[in-house]
């Protein structure tokens, strides 16, 4: 127990601290991007060093999202959340990400409400949305639905991405479990 609450700590307070030095990482890539002199010559570079210093960021955003919900004792309180907003600000971050088709298409029941704890249901749904955007070629389709099923309601995300091999399917919920990129 108390090596388990050992690693949990040693998550969050990494975490944390990454968070500093990619912040000051982000802030010298715009500087050296607002120069045109240097933008023009190192356009290349400094793409690649944004879109891994936006990765790095997520990992760690994600890890202290994980390292927050193990230490939270109990349930956070239900909240009634209101779907169709949700989906729509979801689908208009998905679209400001700049991967994937340039547009989403969305299928929303306004009229079914969701009971939950809002920033994690968001955070699942998002994850869904963002993923289909990274893995779905701009050529491509996707689309969110939220409808009303016989027993409460379904959510999906429909895209014409790479897909995922049915032999990963039964670890994707595994932590931090990764489909070789391959």
């Amino acid at each position: 127990h108390r090596l388990e609450q050992m690693r949990r700590e040693f998550v969050a307070n990494a975490s944390h601290e990454l968070r500093t030095p990619l912040t000051v990482i982000s802030g010298y890539l715009d500087a050296l991007n607002a120069d045109a002199e240097i933008a023009s010559e190192w356009h290349s570079p400094l793409r690649e060093m944004r879109q891994q210093t936006r990765r790095m960021s997520a990992i760690v955003n994600d890890l202290l999202e994980l390292s927050r919900l193990e230490t939270e004792s109990g349930e956070a309180p239900y909240e009634v959340i209101n779907a169709a907003n949700m989906l729509t600000r979801i689908r208009g971050e998905a679209l400001a990400l700049g991967q994937g088709p340039a547009d989403i298409g969305i299928d929303v029941d306004a009229d079914i409400q969701l009971l939950g704890v809002e920033r994690e249901i968001y955070s699942a749904f998002a994850n869904l949305v963002f993923n289909a955007m990274k893995y779905t070629p701009a050529s491509g389709n996707v689309k969110i639905v939220w409808k009303a099923i016989a027993d409460g309601a379904e959510f999906n995300v429909i895209d014409t991405g790479v897909g995922i091999p049915a032999e990963h399917l039964p670890r994707l919920t595994e932590r931090f479990y990764r489909v070789d990129p391959s």
